[in-house]
């Protein structure tokens, strides 16, 4: 259970520092924000360091800590991903920020 509370709240602060670079904007692209998500950095090398750790985990000495470790690396950044490319909208629509093609 506390796996996935550390996955969620890091998966919030995830979203949270991505949204947080566009709040003074007046006005964005139409794919700004789901395009920022998508080709993150960090996320990329936090999902790709997570798959990394399940691969090396040795199954005989597989260790608890490493198995929850790769599993919020993982899941904290696909779910942000996907999360905030669902909630964009209503991030705009709360600091009246405009969209142009």
């Amino acid at each position: 259970m506390s796996t996935f509370a550390i996955s969620i709240v890091g998966m919030l602060a995830f979203m949270t520092y991505g949204y947080r670079q566009f709040v003074n904007n007046t006005s964005v692209w139409a794919f700004e924000i789901p395009s920022y998500f998508l080709f993150s950095k960090i996320a990329f090398i936090g999902v790709l360091s997570g798959f990394l750790l399940n691969y090396y985990i040795n199954p005989e000495n597989s260790s608890e800590f490493l198995s929850c470790l790769a599993f919020v690396l993982i899941f904290m950044f696909s779910a942000g991903v996907l999360a905030s490319l669902g909630g964009h909208e209503a991030f705009l629509k709360e600091f009246d920020i405009k969209t142009t093609h």
